[in-house]
């Protein structure tokens, strides 16, 4: 998935390869990732209004918090891109 779509690496570990130059591995927790589980997160620290919802459907409540996650990936884009 390119970087537009997940924001990138929420984590980037970067090495030198003993030559000078650096890389970064691969398989890291995306921004979309992080953000997502702070959404669920929140979502799940209401147990009033979330929590049966979400132990019935956890489904739904994972596709919610990716939900939440993919606008704000979008909305960072449009802030970052504003002179």
């Amino acid at each position: 998935m390119s970087n537009e779509k997940t924001g990138g690496p929420a984590h980037p570990v970067t090495k030198d390869n003993g030559f000078g130059y650096e890389y970064t591995i691969p398989g890291n927790l995306t921004i979309l990732d992080h953000f997502a589980g702070l959404a669920m997160q929140g979502m799940l620290a209401d147990p009033s209004q979330y929590g049966t919802e979400a132990k019935q459907n956890p489904d739904k409540c994972a596709a919610w918090a990716y939900q939440q996650a993919q606008c704000m990936i979008a909305e960072r884009k449009r802030l970052m891109e504003q002179p």
